[in-house]
């Protein structure tokens, strides 16, 4: 991999949340070795129709490579709308939508999975917002089948619930946890070629 310029864009999982030292995208930035310039746009709580509504800014920045971490809050339920944040038919077109503006721009799209999370602490994680790890595994097949069928590369992201002290909340990574994506996204990019 030797792109210039890499956009990293998403939800809180890119912002960093969890962590008061930054998370995977921000610990990316600064590692020995990255001579690429790294573009953070982590938003906490968005969604894929919030992603779509900012993209074309982000894409204004002519990143070669284009890293989405996206879908938990897509799949979340809401009980006062009685279904999905996003719903799965919505959230596929959505990501068809983001990787055909990323190809239109040269860049290469890169849709990172979801993990799962501690039902214990998200049922309900907050008012009117509800994670399961049944969505969850949903939301991530359609974004891994939706990149592969459309010409993205796909990375499974590490299962961080299943090992105690990787989670800060129950949802969000912790300080390690954020440094065990980044290991994922890492070995992921590192069988990508750039012009």
């Amino acid at each position: 991999m030797n792109a210039k310029r890499i956009l990293i864009t998403g939800d809180s999982f890119v912002e960093g949340v969890g962590t008061v030292h930054g998370g995977w995208a921000q610990k990316f930035a600064v590692k020995p070795g990255c001579d690429a310039e790294i573009v953070i746009k982590g938003i906490g709580g968005q969604n894929t129709a919030d992603l779509l509504a900012r993209l074309e800014d982000e894409l204004a920045l002519q990143p070669e490579i284009v890293v989405v971490g996206i879908g938990t809050n897509d799949s979340r339920w809401r009980p006062s709308l009685d279904r999905h944040e996003i719903p799965l038919a919505e959230f596929r077109r959505n990501l068809e939508i983001l990787i055909a503006r990323i190809l239109e721009r040269n860049a290469m799209p890169v849709l990172l999975g979801l993990t799962r999370v501690d039902e214990a602490l998200t049922i309900p994680f907050k008012e009117d917002k509800i994670y399961r790890n049944q969505y969850l595994a949903a939301y991530s097949d359609n974004i891994r089948y939706v990149a592969r069928a459309l010409g993205g590369t796909f990375i499974a992201m590490p299962e961080l619930a299943n090992t105690p002290g990787m989670l800060s909340d129950g949802l969000h990574p912790s300080e390690p946890g954020h440094r065990v994506l980044l290991e994922a996204v890492l070995a992921g990019l590192s069988h990508l070629r750039t012009a």
